[in-house]
């Protein structure tokens, strides 16, 4: 049987989980609007990648905003519980459910962690400054 806390973890993982998946799509948005010279509300016959790179440079102007605000919360509370019922779990061999529920939560709570250090700070600053106006 799968414990409280272990769905916990999970459940609050995802969000953080959400918002690394939605940052690397809009940086990925940025990258190849960059490559096909796309500016956001520019003139393009691309219109459907046009408002991405549009929709991208408000998600990257209000990503770290949204990260201290709406993602940490979820962040703590899934490490929290996550090592809490590992720790709890830690002598009981037969709960192996819970222990990955705990593992997954864990993993995914840290991957905006993950997207800022490996992308978003080096990237991000190059994608920015090369948008005209």
């Amino acid at each position: 049987m799968l414990g409280k806390l272990s769905i916990v973890s999970l459940v609050a993982g995802v969000v953080p989980g959400i918002y690394s998946i939605t940052t690397f799509m809009s940086l990925f948005f940025l990258s190849l609007g960059y490559s096909f010279g796309i500016h956001p509300f520019g003139d393009s016959e691309i219109k459907i990648l046009e408002y991405l790179v549009g929709f991208s440079v408000m998600w990257i102007y209000l990503a770290v905003w949204i990260l201290i605000i709406f993602i940490s919360i979820p962040s703590i509370t899934a490490i929290v519980c996550g090592s809490i019922d590992l720790i709890k779990t830690k002598l009981d061999l037969s709960n192996k459910k819970g222990r990955k529920l705990d593992i997954a939560g864990i993993i995914l709570a840290v991957s905006p962690a993950i997207v800022i250090g490996m992308s978003f700070i080096p990237g991000i600053s190059f994608l920015i400054s090369k948008i005209p106006g």
